[in-house]
């Protein structure tokens, strides 16, 4: 038997190579999966969707079905194909929550929505919800072995987020609406940490309580960005030019 299935999985990378697709009519149930994980190891994901579609509706009750979903998800996945990746995925979470791809499962829909995402200037829904399955990730899977790219990815979201509110808020301090534009710089340093663009928001939060009349705080925040940020030569001549003219008020 294990000859047979080698000798099936030689087969499918011999379809491959030759732009055949691969065929599980008439084959048994362990020559089937060799075949869609032969698909799936060779990164044939249409292929492997196909295969692990099969598998699912003629053996609804395997005892492989999380795997079988895992890797129809993924294959999704790999194809941009979000809603039938989403689809999938929360079938693990939701109908085998004891499964042990389950955390890998949750975390990967949170890409899943972190790959739709826009440029930050747009509509930021994908990154939000991203945000949200990550929330559940930690809820769900506190020991999990996959934390750290948990946490990889929320900083990644959070970045993004951050630029998000630094944009917004800049829009508003262009208009002279100086108390809304803080409004979003402190959204952009205090719930996303500010990742990736902590010297502009602490400038721009500078500028906009100079515009306002506050040269205590402007001073404030344009001396935290000298002492806090490796600045480049730009900013710093920014934050230089803001600290002088904050002080003279």
């Amino acid at each position: 038997m294990r000859r047979h299935i080698a000798q099936v999985i030689a087969t499918a990378v011999l379809f491959c190579a030759c732009g055949r697709a691969y065929d599980s009519a008439g084959l048994p149930r362990t020559e089937a999966e060799a075949l869609a994980s032969a698909a799936f190891e060779a990164g044939n994901w249409r292929e492997s969707q196909m295969l692990y579609t099969e598998l699912l509706f003629n053996y609804p009750g395997a005892s492989d079905t999380d795997l079988y979903l895992w890797r129809l998800a993924l294959s999704a996945f790999q194809q941009r194909e979000w809603a039938d990746a989403e689809f999938n995925l929360r079938r693990i979470t939701g109908d085998f929550p004891r499964s042990s791809l389950a955390d890998d499962a949750q975390l990967q829909l949170a890409r899943v929505f972190w790959e739709q995402r826009r440029d930050y200037r747009r509509d930021q829904s994908p990154v939000l919800e991203a945000v949200n399955e990550l929330d559940l990730f930690d809820d769900m899977y506190p020991g999990s072995a996959l934390a750290q790219e948990a946490r990889s990815l929320r900083d990644s979201c959070y970045a993004d987020l951050a630029d998000r509110a630094l944009f917004v808020g800049q829009f508003y301090a262009r208009r002279g609406l100086f108390d809304a534009a803080l409004l979003y710089y402190r959204t952009a340093m205090d719930s996303y940490g500010g990742l990736g663009c902590m010297a502009d928001i602490l400038i721009s939060m500078g500028d906009a309580y100079l515009g306002s009349g506050n040269g205590f705080a402007a001073r404030t925040f344009y001396q935290r960005a000298i002492d806090e940020c490796d600045l480049d030569p730009e900013r710093m001549e920014r934050a230089l030019e803001g600290l002088d003219r904050a002080s003279s008020r």
